[in-house]
C-alpha cells in the first residue's frame, strides 16, 4: 500500500494486464506487507526461471549476484531456493565465462539464443569453435547444425582437407513474418 491509499502490484503484472484486456472487472489478489529487498529479488528470480522467455545472460547474471551477494552460500542452496536442479544452476552460471564481447551480443540480439546453446558453447575450451556455436546460434541455425559444422571443421583440418564426411555448407535467412529459411548447397 501506497502512502496515498492505492496499493502496487508487485508480482502478476501480466496476469493483470491480460484480464484487464479480457474485460474482467475484478480479480482476486492478496495483498501483503512489503517484502525486504533480498526476498523480492529472490522471489522476482524465481519467477522469472519458470519462465521461459528470460534471456540466459540475464538469468546467470542475476544468479551469481545472488551467490556474490552472500545471500546463498552454494549452488545446492541457490537451486533449493529457486526450485531448478543444481545441474541447471551451474550449466547456467558457466555461460558466464564466455568472453564479455560474445555475452554482450547475446544481451542485445533480437534473436534469443537457447540455453542449451549457451551453456554447450560454455563448455567449449576451444573459443573460435565457442564463438562459432554462439554467432550459429544468433543467426538462427541449430546448436546441432553449428556443431556439425565445428566437427566437420576439426576433421577436415586434422586430415588436411575436406572430407567426404565434413556437413554442407548451410545459410539460414529470416523473413519478416518470422519464417526461417535454410539454404543448403
Amino acid at each position: 500500500a501506497e502512502d496515498d491509499g492505492t496499493l502496487r502490484i508487485v508480482t502478476g503484472h501480466r496476469r493483470f494486464r491480460a484480464a484487464k484486456a479480457a474485460g474482467l472487472k475484478q480479480v482476486e489478489v492478496i495483498v501483503r506487507e512489503p517484502d525486504d529487498e533480498r526476498t523480492r529479488r529472490l522471489k522476482s528470480i524465481v519467477s522469472n526461471a519458470q519462465r521461459e522467455d528470460v534471456g540466459v545472460v540475464e538469468m546467470a547474471e542475476a544468479l551469481q549476484s545472488l551467490l556474490d551477494d552472500k545471500h546463498f552460500r552454494t549452488q545446492r542452496e541457490l537451486s533449493r531456493a529457486i526450485g531448478k536442479p543444481e545441474s541447471w544452476v551451474s550449466e547456467v552460471l558457466s555461460v558466464l565465462s564466455v568472453p564479455v564481447d560474445l555475452l554482450e551480443r547475446v544481451r542485445t540480439s533480437e534473436r534469443p539464443i537457447p540455453y542449451d546453446a549457451m551453456t554447450k558453447a560454455a563448455r567449449l575450451t576451444d573459443r573460435s569453435q565457442q564463438r562459432e556455436l554462439i554467432e550459429g546460434g544468433l543467426s538462427g541455425a541449430t546448436v546441432r547444425d553449428v556443431r556439425a559444422r565445428i566437427s566437420g571443421k576439426s576433421l577436415a583440418s586434422e586430415a588436411g582437407e575436406a572430407t567426404e564426411s565434413s556437413p554442407k555448407p548451410k545459410r539460414v535467412f529470416r523473413t519478416p513474418h518470422g519464417a526461417s529459411v535454410i539454404v543448403q548447397a
